[in-house]
């Protein structure tokens, strides 16, 4: 089942980015926001050598550079060994270490849910606009007013072009409070880009949209779900509260090239 996830994970990135596979990797990149780390990474495949792995990360780094990028994520599937990172010839700025978080999705039926709460998929003009909106005003703060307009403006463009992609937005008393993407793939749905503004938070709504992304995920006949957590962020024990179990992990090598 794990490998059903790693492939829907792959899915959701050809939502916005173009591909280059080959026997040992794929490499993505997304002209659009060619800043988004999630959207411009190399995938390295399971079960090959430390010297490949060392050959493509110096591939990558000078295909890198010549494109004069700011940075190289190479991405590996579980949790690399301290005997892995100390053979790599070139040590990374970073490490980002990724859970796997899944549900069954009939879980949907023992959640909790707030009446109050509304959610309805983003098709209008005006639905994206209050989209747009609202992830401007929840991200800005954090990641800066220009990035955080980029991201959501390539989101909704994506969101219009794939229709494997969806986009949803919450409400409480008609005022949008609470979005989420789902993408539903080979019987696993993908739960993504989840949140509730702060004025909201702590008041069941967030478990509420949980909630209906799992119901849509089954109607779509998708047997589980999941959402990618930083092993270190709080939410995972949200998520543990709402059923959701670590199923997997991965790991995002980063160079920085500043």
């Amino acid at each position: 089942m794990f490998n059903l996830l790693m492939d829907a994970e792959l899915e959701y990135v050809r939502c916005f980015s173009k591909e280059l596979k080959t026997k040992q990797f794929s490499r993505f990149w997304d002209n659009e926001l060619d800043d988004m780390y999630a959207y411009n990474l190399t995938v390295v495949q399971d079960f090959i050598s430390i010297d490949d792995i060392n050959n493509i990360i110096s591939n990558e780094f000078k295909h890198s550079r010549r494109l004069k990028k700011e940075f190289l994520v190479i991405e590996v599937n579980g949790s690399p060994s301290k005997e892995f990172l100390g053979d790599l010839k070139m040590k990374p700025s970073s490490i980002d270490k990724l859970y796997y978080m899944g549900i069954p999705t009939m879980e949907y039926k023992n959640m909790f849910f707030n009446e109050e709460c509304k959610i309805e998929e983003v098709k209008t003009k005006l639905e994206f606009q209050e989209m747009i909106k609202l992830s401007i005003l929840d991200n800005a703060s954090n990641w800066g007013l220009e990035f955080s307009e980029d991201r959501i403006r390539r989101k909704v463009k994506a969101y219009k072009d794939n229709n494997k992609l969806k986009a949803f937005l919450s409400y409480k008393d008609a005022i949008p409070m609470g979005s989420c993407e789902l993408l539903s793939y080979n019987k696993v749905a993908k739960i993504e880009d989840f949140g509730v503004s702060e004025k909201y938070q702590r008041r069941g709504f967030g478990t509420t949209i949980l909630r209906d992304m799992l119901k849509r995920a089954n109607e779509l006949d998708a047997e589980i779900a999941y959402v990618i957590t930083d092993s270190e962020d709080t939410s995972n024990d949200m998520y543990k509260k709402c059923g959701f179990k670590k199923v997997g992990e991965k790991t995002q090598l980063i160079f920085s090239f500043t």
